[in-house]
């Protein structure tokens, strides 16, 4: 009876109250019975009665139960006594070295706080406590794999430490180990009323490919704590990244409470991922409206307007987020990445430069200084910059990850091997990683373990829809179209709404004159309201690549309306002029044009059909208003420095070179542009040294034929007739192919 106990000790303090053990006792006592702050008085009482021919281990005792309590009472600055005394009179004891670790990390002083438990690791290296705090530590220092080491010895031994396997559950999720993650939550009894196991469960199961098992426990994770909007993110999170986007919708505007940020960014994720860019648009207003404009606010609003095609629109926020705050990195970023797809590669290595001198282990942005390198024909300043991620270290799986899918890119496998044969990437559950390792075996030739791969990953992952389109490629490159057809088919059940799984289904009947089948494709598209545009150009499509281009054109014509996506309209457009038919592209583009308040993505197609069509006046009026607008546009350069040369060759030509500028040898028509420009000038052995280095990837035979005039021009005819020969005899029919004809007969007239 601990209260009869405490009564005897009281009593015997009236009797004798120098009695340190009595105290000790009596302290105890309080602290079994969860009274601290009087266990502390007490046997602080105990301490001060302790003489010096008293046992000197009994102070060691009250001391150690001091700290203890003292750290309960987080009464820090107490315990440092305590822990000092017993540091300068103990030196070297482990247990003193763990009390004064475990100071320092309640203080968060982590680099001590490591430095002092190990020391209590080298000398008791089964003491659990130890072992859990040092994991601890490791998981709060980001020491990922030292974290799962320590804290796996430490739930092998001590497997009813719920807080313990929680936070080896953490470190494995963020190891990519979630099968690991998902066997070790689930080992013990688990309490469907603790939303937290729940949750961690959830995101196990959905990350290890168990897309409905993974839902199912944040459901119950949510019904645990309906309040707790970190688990609705977590759920919506799940439901938009596997396409399940209206229930992710459901989620987010009928069930979840309150006025959320983050709550309305999901949404509007959810909104681009529906395609439904009106209720987007509506909510982003609301959310610039309410919140001041935030920089990542203006980012989300750039998304929209990037995934519904307004490439203006979204360059303008993301213009204002980063001159809102020239340091927020998404946005300079997105910014550079655009500058690539655009074409401005100056401007976007500029921009990513700047990133890099404020976070100089950005591997994003060396990944797109790389891009650029590349695409400007810089192939060793490419790869500079993509060892340089690797060695950055900031991530230590990505750099690697992002070499290898560089070097498969380039068909080059044994070089991805070098960064994908690895026992850890090897092991990783990653679908992503998983699938690389499977174009490693497909491009080295090893196709039944390439296969085995990808049909593993489906099993793993059955939502994956990149695993179905590489399974298929894979299965058609081999010959079986039935195999590759039933695998489409399959994703086509398990992701209905996969509208690249359909294309690659009707390539592959098309490819195979299997007609019925690509128009029963087709018509699957036309059914449904989110494809009906997708199926609308698949069907023009479709009649053209039978010869009935009419039938074609008057498909488009339904449906090419001021409302309809610029794609529909583009789409006629360039049947128009393939039909000699230029004045009504001319006509249905100007339309668009106006309905669209000047939109700069139909004035440069207008332009372009004004000049196929040789009314250059008019198309050159159109290139200086989108270069008045944008003097950085490339295709606006280019175009207006061909359409210039006659009546203006220095304009031309500068132009040309500003074109050049911009895009290095990214671009085979810009190189042609400025390399003929400047031969027609005068300068023809610049000229070749400018074509030189795209000649070996150029496909367009016009390119070609300027580089024959070149080399004929310069006394090399042996060589000029050889591509001449070359281009004639594999396209007979080309803007200049008269004039190589004529150029041919004149060379073989000379040789005579």
């Amino acid at each position: 009876d601990d209260a009869e106990a405490v009564e005897y000790l009281q009593q015997a303090l009236q009797i004798d109250n120098g009695d340190y053990k009595t105290w000790r006792d009596l302290g105890t006592m309080h602290a079994k019975m969860e009274d601290h702050g009087k266990a502390v008085e007490l046997l602080t009482n105990a301490l001060s009665k302790i003489g010096p021919e008293d046992p000197e281990r009994d102070a060691y005792l009250i001391k150690v139960n001091l700290i203890h309590l003292l750290f309960h009472l987080e009464r820090l600055d107490e315990s440092e006594v305590y822990i000092n005394d017993l540091a300068s009179s103990y030196e070297g004891n482990p247990y003193v070295a763990y009390l004064s670790g475990l100071y320092n990390y309640l203080k968060r002083n982590y680099e001590i706080a490591v430095n002092k438990l190990s020391q209590t690791h080298a000398v008791l290296p089964n003491h659990l406590p130890t072992i859990l705090l040092l994991g601890a530590l490791h998981f709060a220092e980001n020491n990922l794999e030292q974290a799962n080491i320590l804290l796996t010895r430490y739930v092998n031994q001590v497997p009813t430490h719920l807080v313990a396997r929680k936070l080896l559950g953490e470190v494995k999720l963020r190891l990519d180990k979630p099968r690991e993650a998902l066997a070790l939550l689930e080992s013990g009894d688990v309490n469907s009323n603790d939303e937290q196991i729940m949750t961690m469960i959830g995101l196990a199961a959905s990350q290890s490919g168990e897309y409905s098992r993974g839902i199912d426990f944040l459901k119950k994770a949510v019904e645990a704590n309906p309040s707790d909007t970190r688990i609705r993110e977590e759920l919506a999170k799940l439901y938009i990244n596997h396409g399940a986007v209206d229930d992710a919708i459901t989620e987010l505007e009928d069930k979840w409470v309150g006025q959320s940020s983050k709550r309305d960014t999901l949404l509007i994720l959810s909104y681009i991922k529906k395609q439904d860019f009106v209720s987007a648009r509506k909510l982003s207003d609301q959310l610039l409206q309410r919140d001041g404009g935030r920089t990542e606010d203006l980012h989300l609003r750039a998304l929209i307007e990037l995934n519904s095609g307004s490439r203006n629109s979204a360059r303008r926020y993301l213009s204002d987020a980063v001159h809102k705050n020239p340091e927020f990195i998404p946005g300079q970023l997105a910014l550079a990445r655009m500058d690539l797809e655009d074409g401005r590669l100056i401007a976007g290595s500029d921009r990513l430069n700047l990133v890099l001198a404020r976070e100089p282990r950005n591997v994003n942005a060396m990944m797109l200084l790389a891009q650029i390198s590349e695409r400007s024909g810089k192939q060793q300043e490419a790869l500079a910059w993509l060892e340089k991620a690797v060695e950055s270290g900031h991530n230590p799986w990505l750099p690697r990850v992002i070499l290898a899918r560089y070097y498969l890119r380039r068909k080059e496998p044994e070089k991805a091997a070098v960064y994908l044969d690895d026992d850890e990437l090897r092991k990783s559950s990653n679908p992503a990683i998983r699938s690389m390792l499977a174009m490693l075996d497909q491009q080295g030739g090893h196709y039944d373990e390439a296969e085995s791969t990808i049909v593993k990953l489906l099993k793993d992952n059955p939502q994956n829809e990149t695993a179905y389109l590489q399974l298929a490629d894979l299965q058609a490159k081999r010959g079986n179209l039935n195999t590759a057809r039933e695998t489409l088919q399959k994703l086509d059940r398990e992701i209905p709404t996969s509208i690249k799984g359909k294309l690659l289904r009707y390539k592959l009947e098309m490819g195979a004159a299997n007609h019925q089948q690509a128009a029963g494709i087709i018509d699957q598209l036309l059914a449904d309201n989110r494809t009906k545009f997708v199926g609308i150009t698949l069907q023009a499509n479709y009649h053209e690549a039978l010869g009935d281009r009419e039938k074609a054109i008057k498909g488009l014509e339904a449906h090419a309306t001021s409302q309809a996506p610029f794609v529909i309209v583009q789409q006629l457009s360039d049947l128009y002029v393939k039909n000699k038919d230029p004045n009504s592209a001319i006509k249905l583009l100007t339309k668009w044009k106006k309905a669209h308040n000047e939109d700069q993505q139909a004035q440069l197609a207008l332009a372009i059909v004004y000049q196929s069509a040789g009314k250059v006046r008019a198309a050159l009026k159109l290139y200086s208003d989108l270069l008045e607008a944008n003097p950085r546009n490339i295709v606006a350069l280019n175009n207006s420095a061909l359409l210039n040369f006659t009546q203006a060759p220095q304009k031309a030509l500068a132009q040309a070179k500003q074109a050049y500028d911009l895009t290095g040898n990214s671009s085979d028509a810009v190189v042609d542009t400025y390399a003929w420009l400047t031969h027609r000038s005068g300068d023809t052995a610049t000229a070749l040294k400018l074509l030189g280095p795209v000649l070996e990837s150029a496909s367009d035979p016009s390119i070609l034929y300027h580089y024959a005039v070149m080399l004929a021009e310069s006394g090399r005819e042996k060589d000029a007739e050889k591509v001449l020969v070359s281009i004639i005899d594999g396209h007979p029919e080309f803007p200049e192919s008269e004039e190589a004809k004529q150029l041919l007969s004149e060379i073989s007239q000379i040789k005579g």
